[in-house]
């Protein structure tokens, strides 16, 4: 009886191991991939990723990718404070990654920044196939 209690103990650990093992690579996995997939399950192809948009000097890439890497809280603090030395429509693009990232915690601010950035920005931007493509997630 002692034998099959240590069996049956020894089974539950290992299953606790391995599922909290999944459960991280999950983790890590949703973390890696946020920038390339949009929460609803829609795919967003970024306009930014297959051509470089101007507005932004190539000096302030560095920061802006450790911001992003950080979360939507530090872009938020990157965006504010590097603003002035931004400009469309590089700037809507970081907004629109911004909207994306933060679209879980805090959907009301995500929804208005997608608006603001698709109020401003001009009918022949590039940006205009992106904004297509998140409207079904923000509207």
């Amino acid at each position: 009886m002692l034998r099959l209690i240590i069996i049956a103990l020894l089974l539950y650990g290992a299953y606790y191991v391995a599922s909290s093992m999944m459960g991280n690579y999950k983790s890590i996995q949703r973390q890696n991939g946020t920038a390339e997939v949009a929460p609803a399950g829609n795919s967003a192809p970024a306009a930014a990723a297959n051509q470089p948009l101007e507005g932004m000097a190539p000096q302030l890439q560095p920061s802006l990718d450790a911001a992003e890497a950080q979360g939507p809280t530090a872009l938020k603090r990157w965006l504010d404070a590097c603003r002035p030395r931004l400009r469309d429509p590089k700037l809507g693009d970081i907004e629109l990654d911004y909207a994306v990232a933060l679209l879980r915690q805090n959907s009301i601010e995500a929804r208005a920044t997608y608006r603001a950035v698709k109020d401003r920005t001009p009918a022949n931007s590039p940006l205009q196939p992106r904004l297509k493509s998140l409207s079904r997630t923000f509207e």
